[in-house]
């Protein structure tokens, strides 16, 4: 009988590990919650609200991206300085971000800066 339980404790432990993949995506001011979903999540959105006099004529792209495996192993840098330093950007005007997630399992978050 405390076989079992034991069995039963560490199953749970796994599948709490498992799920919680996705729970935590990118933290920005918009973040679409009613398109999270249970089998996949796939979204952009912008890192700020203030479009206020935003340029977004003639201006250059620089993309940042990382992974994400079990909520355990992630990889890469999607920081904005990255993705500026990609693009060979010295000035930002703006920044969004898409982020996947496939069964909590394996996700990834791309950081999209515009500047010049």
């Amino acid at each position: 009988m405390l076989k079992n339980k034991k069995i039963a404790l560490a199953l749970a432990g796994v599948a709490l590990i498992a799920l919680t993949g996705c729970v935590y995506g990118p933290q920005a001011a918009f973040k679409p919650n009613a398109m999270d979903g249970l089998l996949m999540a796939e979204y952009s959105a912008p890192m700020t609200t203030d479009f206020n006099h935003t340029e977004v004529a003639n201006l250059k792209v620089g993309v940042a991206k990382s992974q994400n495996i079990l909520g355990l192993v992630s990889t890469g840098d999607c920081s904005i300085t990255a993705a500026a330093k990609e693009g060979g950007l010295t000035t930002i005007e703006y920044a969004d971000y898409k982020y996947n997630c496939i069964l909590g399992i394996f996700s990834t978050t791309e950081v999209r800066v515009y500047g010049k």
